[in-house]
């Protein structure tokens, strides 16, 4: 299995109230390590079920999810397979939301939740950050990319994400987020973009220097966050947030706080 693949996870927003679990968005996270700690990352917009432009509530029926059903991969009794399994972690612990979002606030359209994984039973999945990757990787305009996630609740064996093919389509500015050239759906919210480069990789400008590579390079370079604009044929852009956000939130370990609450 694609080591990228064991890193994503596709989650479910609920809302839980005394006698009953209401349901409402989906979207795709993945696991990440910082330290000694593990972290699930995704959308702003998805713990808080509000748009972050417009602070107005994303669900039809307005629901503000305080629930997150976490589906992730476990090993069989032998490590030879995985297969899917779930845990239900709250959002908010006393009424404070438990997430680590940016300086920003909602400007910055990602969170961090902290995570036990003891609570989860012989877990596949594998933190992001620790995947060997090429972290030389640059990223450019027009370089291929993949989001890695479940458009439209599609799902492959496992629980594993797909895998949509796309492009970077902006420059890169630091502290700004990509635009990237893919036909993306509802529930990929929450999605790493993974940069990928096939050919000869290490070359300083036109001159060999013998320490090429030859064949496929990939780095983890961004977090997806949604289509630009509401026609899901229109242009077909959609924005992602540099991986460097992943430092600030860290570093700044700062609570989430609720607009409406």
């Amino acid at each position: 299995m694609q080591p990228f693949s064991l890193a994503v996870a596709k989650i479910e927003m609920y809302r839980q109230e005394t006698l009953s679990l209401v349901p409402g968005a989906t979207g795709t996270a993945f696991f990440y390590k910082s330290n000694n700690d593990t972290f699930l990352i995704t959308n702003w917009h998805n713990v808080t079920g509000v748009d972050p432009v417009t602070s107005k509530a994303l669900h039809t029926k307005s629901l503000l999810p305080n629930l997150v059903r976490i589906h992730y991969k476990q090993w069989d009794a032998t490590k030879t397979s995985v297969r899917s399994q779930h845990i239900d972690l709250p959002l908010y612990n006393n009424n404070e939301p438990v997430w680590l979002e940016h300086s920003n606030r909602q400007g910055v359209d990602v969170v961090a939740i902290p995570l036990l994984l003891s609570a989860f039973e012989n877990i596949a999945n594998q933190c992001i950050n620790v995947i060997d990757q090429e972290p030389g990787l640059e990223v450019c305009a027009g370089m291929e990319c993949f989001i890695l996630g479940f458009p439209e609740n599609l799902i492959g064996v496992a629980n594993t994400p797909i895998w949509k093919r796309g492009s970077i389509a902006s420059e890169p500015y630091q502290h700004h987020p990509y635009y990237v050239d893919s036909a993306t759906r509802k529930g990929m919210s929450g999605s790493p973009v993974i940069a990928r480069h096939t050919g000869i990789y290490g070359m300083k400008g036109s001159a060999l220097t013998g320490n090429e590579i030859i064949g496929t390079v990939e780095r983890f370079v961004a977090i997806y966050s949604g289509r630009v604009g509401d026609d899901a044929l229109g242009f077909q852009l959609g924005t992602a947030w540099q991986a460097s956000v992943l430092d600030d939130i860290m570093s700044a370990h700062l609570p989430g706080k609720h607009p409406f609450l």
